[in-house]
């Protein structure tokens, strides 16, 4: 018996040895049992964790973007920069097929910690923008969130206080596509808890080496929300003064598996994609890419570089596009239109009959597929604390499953399109303040509890940016120390 108990324990022991570099999760809406009850759900949450063969993606090359004027009055050319920042980290990205097999090119961690944005409570927008992109568009869940999930919950019969928790793992290598309890070289486990206020259980993750860094990836540290995360894990995620660099090797791992040629999915072109031919290229388009943009100074331009009439196959059976490529356009929010049209031109490709073919397509944008923003967003409960941003939910995202199975039983949750217009919404108060009345007493507390900022900083030697546009860092320090 002693015996057999060391060959186990050496066994399990070379099993935690074995490098998993990198793992990740896909994000979809939720499914039937992805419940509050189960731990799903939280505000901040759009959707669940997906089977591997169930995930989601933005099946046109081009994305294209846009400000609206609420942001850019209120933000103004440092917001911007923020937000530009963050999407050149995307645009830099290489096509999937030009990625390393170990994907090695990408960091494990790139987290950092900027201490003046910590001790005055700033939250670095360029962070926040580059997790909801990635969400968005790459339909990418909480990594480390997911590496355990539960599935299900039996309470046992009147009398008997036990209760019966299933779980199942929803994040993945990369490379293997089995189910993985790593995340960028960190290995977790988990433990069943329920909330004191709500009935809802949770399948609490933490790191088993806990001298080990938590939530290492973009993902993970982005889709924490209300919880599943060890005191470490959430405190990182919630603390102000966090930023990250770029995207980790489990991030990486998860567009390459997305967006790969070899991952075929049948799938239904958007209501507005035709048939067509360009005649014209926009400035700044590569002649290398396969696809460009073709500017039209008005609506009435557009039959002289669109050929409508060509038959266009909709439904088919698509790889993925390998990249995406963000493009701005200046966006009139008063009218609901672009001010100068776009089309985008690609070569669309399908398979059918175990052959490869392609068809240019056509996509007329009136309107940009992500909206930056900014508003008031109201007030969370039970605290009153204002909401600090907002983004869209899966709502518009398309279910493809009964296009990819046959008449197979049970649920399919996927996979599918992140269709619909996105918005990412970023509040616009300068500072706010919670005060807490004795239980009783009717007296407001002395001293307030102070909220956060939004900011926008990295590893130089610059002080952050503090929003809204005007505002600077020494009124910061003034309110922290008291001062008008």
């Amino acid at each position: 018996m002693q015996r057999h108990f060391r060959q186990l324990l050496t066994a399990l022991l070379l099993t935690c040895a074995v490098a998993r570099v990198q793992a990740f999760s896909l994000l979809g809406p939720w499914a039937s049992w992805q419940t509050v009850t189960l731990g799903y759900q939280w505000a901040g949450d759009i959707g669940g964790p997906m089977n591997i063969n169930e995930g989601y993606r933005w099946p046109v090359p081009v994305i294209t973007y846009a400000y609206d004027a609420t942001f850019l009055k209120y933000y103004g050319t440092e917001g911007v920069n923020a937000v530009e920042a963050a999407i050149k980290v995307f645009n830099d990205l290489p096509d999937v097929a030009n990625m390393s097999s170990d994907l090695s090119e990408f960091p494990l961690e790139q987290y950092r910690y900027h201490p003046t944005a910590g001790a005055l409570g700033i939250i670095d927008l360029k962070t926040w923008i580059m997790g909801r992109i990635f969400e968005q568009f790459y339909a990418a869940a909480a990594a480390e969130r997911f590496t355990f999930a539960l599935r299900s919950q039996i309470v046992s019969p009147v009398g008997d206080p036990r209760q019966f928790f299933s779980v199942v793992q929803r994040n993945f290598d990369p490379l293997t596509w089995n189910p993985s309890p790593y995340v960028n070289n960190v290995l977790y486990t988990y433990l069943i808890l329920k909330e004191n206020t709500t009935p809802t259980w949770q399948a609490v993750i933490s790191a088993v080496d806990t001298l080990s860094p938590e939530l290492t990836s973009l993902s993970g540290y982005s889709g924490v929300n209300g919880g599943d995360f060890g005191i470490r894990g959430f405190l990182k995620s919630r603390l102000p003064g966090g930023y990250f660099t770029g995207l980790t090797r489990d991030d990486a791992g998860q567009i390459r598996f997305n967006l790969r040629n070899s991952n075929l999915n049948v799938e239904t072109l958007f209501a507005d994609v035709i048939g067509g031919t360009q005649t014209s290229v926009g400035s700044g388009d590569s002649v290398s890419s396969p696809w460009s943009l073709v500017t039209s100074l008005t609506n009435t331009t557009t039959g002289s570089f669109l050929t409508n009439g060509i038959p266009v196959v909709q439904t088919a059976l698509r790889p993925g596009v390998g990249k995406y490529k963000f493009v701005r356009l200046n966006f009139d929010s008063l009218i609901g239109a672009t001010l100068n049209p776009y089309a985008v031109n690609w070569q669309d490709r399908y398979v059918t009959n175990k052959t490869t073919k392609s068809q240019t397509v056509s996509r007329l944008v009136t309107q940009p597929d992500l909206l930056i923003s900014s508003g008031d967003y109201g007030v969370s409960s039970p605290t009153g604390t204002p909401i600090g941003s907002i983004h869209s939910d899966t709502t518009a995202w398309i279910n493809e499953s009964a296009n990819n199975t046959d008449g197979a039983a049970g649920e399919h949750n996927g996979p599918g399109t992140t269709a619909g217009l996105h918005e990412l919404g970023l509040a616009n108060f300068v500072r706010y303040y919670l005060n807490f009345a004795p239980f009783g007493t009717g007296v407001g507390q002395t001293d307030a509890t102070e909220g956060f900022t939004w900011g926008y900083y990295d590893g130089s030697t610059n002080a952050p940016v503090i929003f809204p546009l005007g505002s600077s860092i020494q009124e910061i320090e003034n309110l922290a120390l008291g001062g008008k």
